[in-house]
């Protein structure tokens, strides 16, 4: 809050009271008390308003103050007049005692059926750009259009721990099969599947799994928030897979490795689950590795791991480890 300072200014302004209540009397004669007062209310302000030899004094005194305390602090001056042909008059005064274009006239121009007003019509914008001021509407209608990158990706359910000896899982169904990501656009595009985990530790019948969905990084909104998951237990089974070849992962882009013998080369691989889903495994979906992360030159025992498209069955290797030789790349 910023203090108002006023500072009062003396206007010489005398009246002959006598004669001015006499020659009123003559010329109202005719008319009411009701509306003689009525009229020496008017007549009276306007008298002075109009009164050419006080606009006269007033302008001196307003360009005076101007030039000594309001434009070399770089400030604006504004002046609030009494009507708008009062404000003709002042602007007439104040253009002899400066510039034209040091002052201009900011008021109502409507109803100005005789255009006397004309030189002053301005819209909103306009009027703002004189005053200097933000002319704020009362209420604003905009249409605004939000969107945000977004994606349908596929759940994938993912099972962690053991069943219950001699268990495993049948089927998997899903309240929902997919979900719609939103968010930063790179972070949807890395985005290809909505991995959800369940906890399968020790179970032995079927059950159903009540899970909040977890947005990723990046990712300010999913379409749908929770998801029922139903795992059907079945008695598991085992199946041998032989030859399953060995592929390598993380090895440095300097180095070249190779099995020490033919039996490092490939694996059987048992896998364990329900008798139906043993039975229609695709073996080529079936994937043995070693990991060589952070293996230099040299030779190495490394371990076996197996991985496979359908996580209702378990894999593993009967070969826990096999021995690889690492060089250096010619």
């Amino acid at each position: 809050t910023l203090p108002l300072n006023f500072e009062p200014v003396p206007v010489d302004l005398h009246v002959n009271k006598e004669n001015l209540d006499r020659e009123f009397d003559l010329m109202t004669k005719d008319l009411t008390e009701e509306d003689k007062n009525e009229l020496s209310r008017k007549v009276n302000m306007k008298a002075i308003m109009y009164d050419k030899k006080r606009i006269k004094k007033v302008c001196e005194h307003i360009v005076n103050h101007f030039k000594t305390k309001i434009e070399p602090n770089g400030y604006k001056a504004q002046v609030v007049c009494y009507d708008r042909e009062c404000c003709l008059m002042y602007k007439e005064e104040l253009d002899k005692l400066m510039s034209p274009e040091a002052s201009t006239i900011v008021m109502d121009t409507n109803n100005d059926k005789e255009d006397r007003y004309k030189a002053y019509r301005r819209d909103r914008d306009a009027e703002g750009k004189i005053l200097d001021v933000e002319v704020v509407p009362k209420t604003v209608t905009a249409k605004i259009t939000i969107t945000s990158p977004s994606k349908e990706v596929p759940i994938k359910i993912v099972p962690t721990g053991n069943l219950a000896f001699g268990k495993s899982i049948k089927a998997i169904d899903t309240s929902v099969s997919s979900v719609t990501i939103y968010g930063d656009q790179e972070a949807v595009d890395k985005i290809e599947v909505l991995e959800v985990e369940i906890d399968v530790k020790g179970l032995e019948k079927n059950k159903d799994f009540h899970v909040t969905l977890k947005k990723p990084s990046g990712i300010t909104e999913l379409s749908s928030k929770t998801l029922t998951v139903k795992v059907y237990v079945d008695n598991s089974v085992t199946k041998e897979f032989e030859n399953i070849s060995i592929s390598t992962e993380n090895l440095n882009s300097k180095y070249a490795v190779q099995a020490l013998t033919e039996d490092d080369r490939q694996v059987t691989v048992v896998v364990s689950g329900s008798k139906e889903n043993v039975d229609a495994l695709d073996v080529s979906s079936i994937k043995a590795y070693v990991d060589l992360e952070k293996l230099g030159v040299g030779t190495h025992d490394v371990e076996v791991k197996v991985t496979g498209d359908d996580l209702k069955l378990t894999y593993a290797s009967k070969t826990k480890k096999v021995k690889i030789k690492i060089t250096e790349k010619k």
